[in-house]
């Protein structure tokens, strides 16, 4: 038997389900200014002063006493070799002195290239090692004008800015200055210095780190209150290079333990009392008795090896043969 379901009519305005009922209730409206959205950050502690020293003292590159005498020493006689070497560019009385060295960052290097000095890079290849030397523009000007006269007390247009054949004179100057301290690096075992380049600024330069520290080293040309000031920076690995014991630095030809040493090494001498042309055929026919007549007078020298020394005067007197070295014989000082 079926049933019928019997649905009871709703009220007008009754929901027929939960959802729909749900659905038709009034809901608070919301305001359309929301709220800002903190940002929330990681809280940062103040740094450690003493923990920011001792760890800025760790990556301070240090140079032990022994390796710092070594490179002193190696530096003096670069001033001394170079005042040698370049003497036809420095005026007469002014020298090549040894300031000191020091360790500095790049960046504070770089300042010191102002406008119209001139860098020139080098670079020792076998121990990768970079490195630069830098004249200001009073040096620069010094060597460019010097070797013509041009004195800078006595030029009115000194204080000018170098022409660019000016420029080519004083680059040519720190060429040649690169050249003898290569020389002198490689007589103390440090390697064999090159030039890599020239004219280009080293805030530029991307050889160079401005964090990285280099050994700088110091000279002046002239007197102690001169700005012609020379730097010469160098990588930090040239202190390792210097091992002890190191070969001895070969000192200048003109020094005075040169000179002393030259003084005491005996050297062959022998009296030359005559010369002249003589043919094969000539002395082929000598034979023993036969008598070679020496010339008298001024025909004969004293010689050491192949170098004449002296002009001098044979003489015979009293059956005994006297030489005089002619400056002597003729009075002269």
């Amino acid at each position: 038997m079926e049933t019928e379901r019997i649905r009871t009519p709703l009220a007008p305005g009754v929901p027929s389900s939960p959802r729909e009922a749900d659905r038709h209730r009034p809901r608070p409206r919301r305001s359309t200014a929301e709220p800002p959205v903190a940002e929330i950050l990681p809280a940062e502690a103040p740094p450690n002063a003493v923990a920011t020293g001792r760890s800025a003292q760790v990556w301070l590159p240090t140079i032990a006493p022994q390796r710092r005498q070594m490179l002193l020493e190696l530096h003096r006689h670069v001033a001394a070799s170079l005042s040698h070497e370049l003497r036809d560019r420095l005026r007469q009385g002014d020298q090549l002195s040894f300031e000191g060295m020091g360790l500095a960052q790049v960046r504070e290097l770089c300042a010191q290239d102002e406008p119209g000095a001139v860098a020139g890079v080098f670079a020792i290849p076998e121990h990768r090692i970079i490195g630069f030397a830098l004249i200001p523009p009073a040096l620069a000007a010094y060597f460019a004008r010097t070797p013509y006269g041009i004195a800078a007390a006595e030029n009115p247009e000194a204080g000018r800015a170098l022409t660019r054949l000016e420029m080519m004179i004083a680059g040519r100057a720190l060429d040649d200055l690169l050249g003898y301290l290569g020389t002198s690096y490689a007589a103390a075992g440090l390697g064999s210095l090159q030039r890599v380049g020239r004219g280009e600024a080293l805030a530029h330069n991307p050889r160079f780190n401005p964090d990285d520290y280099m050994v700088v080293f110091r000279f002046r040309v002239g007197a102690a209150d001169s700005t012609m000031e020379l730097t010469i920076a160098a990588g930090v690995d040239l202190i390792n290079l210097c091992h002890s014991p190191t070969v001895s630095p070969r000192p200048p030809v003109s020094s005075p333990a040169m000179t002393r040493a030259a003084a005491t090494v005996p050297l062959p001498a022998a009296i030359i009392l005559g010369g002249w042309r003589v043919t094969l055929n000539e002395l082929a026919r000598l034979r023993p008795g036969d008598e070679i007549v020496l010339p008298e007078g001024e025909n004969a020298w004293l010689a050491s090896g192949r170098i004449d020394l002296h002009r001098i005067v044979v003489e015979f007197a009293d059956g005994r043969l006297r030489v005089v070295p002619r400056r002597i014989a003729d009075g002269a000082p």
